[in-house]
């Protein structure tokens, strides 16, 4: 904690690995606090789910008996808007028109017209300060405040907006500061900027892909059949000098048709050139590239009025028109360094701009100098800060596990190897490794997970590994997420049961297993990202940038990696947690030192005499 307070003073970067369960969350806020409370500043907390935000809310519970602290948990207009929901709308409606739709609402409360926003009108009206008085008191997680505001029938949104400004720590998602345009709202609710805060980023192995992610965008031929209805009540609106609206989306879905039918059939998408679609735009309307750039303006700008009549009216504010104009305007706007442009398969075929180096995220570090980033999972710290973009002079840390090392197991198979390439060499390898884990399942009496490598494995294997394992069983396909939740809730309940999931999916983290909720995970086949031209240009990329071979082992090793690590350490939370973990794959070898394990060709046995031994002692 020192050393970290040590380096947030000095307004540098401070990058740390501690394991699961060792005080990260609270010695993080407690060392940000000290600090904040003594130069005014403001602690911004961010997180990727709802509840890693609750944890810390927890944490800052427990600070609050010692010394008073105000802490308030954002969440997105989507989830909290009491309006939508009582309307039956809460159909996760594009942000964009969300918020247009709130604040005509808020316009018209505000105005005394009819057609507003009641839940908007009562916060309006609270005067004396017991919302904040509730807030310091209670330290609300994220649906614990959702349900008071709608007790009182006042807005969760707008309440934590009036609230942040009043608040020691924000608790947030990182979107609210990886997207430039929520970033300076953002900023602008909690009353401060990006060189006055102190930062936490919490599960910092998945800001890149995070940032990726937010930058990332596409059009698909669903979407634009879905859009129908309202491209043809003004197909004959001019977009630009004459071309109309149903010209324009006739002639787009032409193209990404007549693409999709040049990939090969062994592929699922293929690269396109940087300026692909104006090109064929300008081509097949008849016009030049800068006539195709207006097109776009004046498409999007069509959308926003179609959004304004929407919302006028009271009905659903979507716009498909505004969807392809603001599509149309960043693909033009998009370089060919930062981005890849593909032509997929997917969704009946699609357009798509996947983001390799988030720019936007090495622009917010560079504004912020006092930075906290952690996890569990971090190393190796080099590859993290590369990719990153963390500024110079950051301090790195790597606290080892305050646990005993006996008390964690982790085995691999030096003859299995589940990855695609192997199980197409041998016919045979697909039954070997579904006999292991039926074999690892049945072994012990204790609760599992095993996690594939993806979705599409697990549903292959399914049928021969579900009638051979003979305990309660969970699959995680198909499930929405009511259904979801109750399986997760089953299979904590009761000890002994198997839940199958992909790595990577919901399981993979957010979730606690604490005690004996958890005490085995089997992952079958190393999780590399599937091949893509993305993940192509992103190693030649880290290639060019670092050298030395470090272009597949940034790219695909080192995520990899993070993910078993993740897997492997919600087993050992507390100092009499055991667990052991099984890497169904050969090519663990490779990385044996870096996941702590050891080949065994006779796993079950040795997880039999593992539990046998912690039975003995318990």
């Amino acid at each position: 904690m020192s050393e970290a307070k040590e380096a947030l003073a000095s307004k540098k970067h401070f990058v740390v690995e501690s394991g699961t369960g060792t005080g990260k969350t609270i010695c993080a806020l407690v060392a940000a606090l000290e600090l904040a409370k003594g130069s005014g500043r403001k602690v911004i907390y961010l997180t990727r789910t709802v509840s890693q935000s609750d944890q810390v809310m927890v944490e800052l519970q427990a600070i609050s008996e010692i010394k008073r602290v105000v802490g308030i948990p954002m969440s997105g207009r989507a989830k909290s808007c009491l309006f939508m929901k009582g309307a039956g709308r809460d159909d996760a409606l594009p942000p964009h028109a969300l918020s247009r739709f709130c604040e005509e609402k808020k316009k018209r409360t505000r105005s005394g017209q009819v057609g507003g926003c009641g839940h908007y009108a009562n916060l309006s009206a609270i005067k004396d300060g017991s919302l904040l008085t509730y807030v310091a008191r209670e330290l609300p997680l994220v649906q614990e405040f959702d349900d008071h505001c709608a007790d009182m029938g006042i807005c969760p949104y707008e309440a934590r907006k009036l609230l942040a400004k009043d608040a020691d720590v924000v608790v947030a998602p990182y979107i609210h500061v990886l997207s430039d345009e929520l970033r300076e709202h953002f900023m602008e609710t909690i009353g401060s900027n990006l060189g006055e805060v102190i930062m936490i980023i919490d599960e910092a192995h998945n800001l890149v892909d995070s940032a990726r992610d937010a930058e990332s965008f596409r059009l698909t031929l669903t979407e634009l059949h879905a859009g129908m209805p309202e491209f043809k009540m003004r197909s004959g609106m001019e977009v630009g000098k004459g071309t109309t609206l149903k010209d324009l989306v006739d002639t787009v879905k032409e193209i990404i048709t007549d693409k999709i039918k040049e990939i090969p059939e062994d592929q699922d998408e293929v690269e396109l050139g940087r300026m692909f679609l104006e090109g064929e735009l300008a081509t097949r309307l008849g016009l030049d590239i800068g006539s195709v750039k207006a097109i776009a303006t004046n498409t999007f700008e069509l959308g926003q009025a179609i959004a304004e009549e929407k919302i006028a009216a009271g009905s659903d504010p979507r716009s498909m028109t505004l969807h392809l104009g603001e599509f149309l305007r960043r693909w033009s706007s998009v370089d060919g360094t930062s981005f890849v442009k593909t032509a997929s398969r997917e969704e009946g075929g699609s357009l798509r701009a996947v983001n390799v180096v988030p720019e936007q995220l090495e622009g917010l570090l560079s504004s912020c100098p006092s930075v906290l980033h952690m996890s569990g999972t971090l190393r190796p710290l080099e590859q993290y800060v590369d990719v990153a973009g963390v500024p110079s002079g950051y301090v790195t840390r790597c606290y080892p596990s305050p646990y005993p090392p006996e008390n964690k197991m982790v085995l691999y198979t030096p003859d299995l190897n589940p990855g695609f390439d192997a199980m197409a060499r041998d016919p045979s390898m697909k039954c070997k490794v579904e006999e292991a884990v039926t074999a690892l399942c049945n072994a012990v009496d204790v609760s599992t997970i095993v996690f594939f490598r993806s979705y599409d494995l697990m549903r292959r294997m399914r049928p021969q590994i579900e009638p051979s394992v003979h305990k309660g069983m969970f699959w995680d396909t198909g499930l929405s997420a009511d259904h979801f939740n109750r399986a997760i809730y089953k299979f904590k309940q009761k000890r002994g049961g198997i839940f199958f999931t992909a790595m990577g999916g919901r399981v993979s983290e957010g979730l606690d297993f604490p005690g004996r909720q958890l005490e085995m995970v089997v992952i079958v086949g190393l999780p590399y990202s599937p091949p893509s031209l993305a993940l192509r240009k992103l190693e030649m990329l880290y290639e060019t940038r670092y050298g030395n071979g470090k272009g597949k082992r940034y790219a695909q090793e080192v995520p990899a990696i993070r993910k078993v690590n993740q897997a492997v350490g919600r087993l050992i939370r507390t100092e009499s947690d055991r667990g052991a973990a099984i890497i169904l794959d050969s090519r663990t070898s490779k990385y044996a030192a870096e996941l702590d394990a050891r080949p065994s060709a006779a796993p079950a046995v040795e997880v039999q005499r593992f539990f046998s031994r912690g039975d003995q002692h318990s």
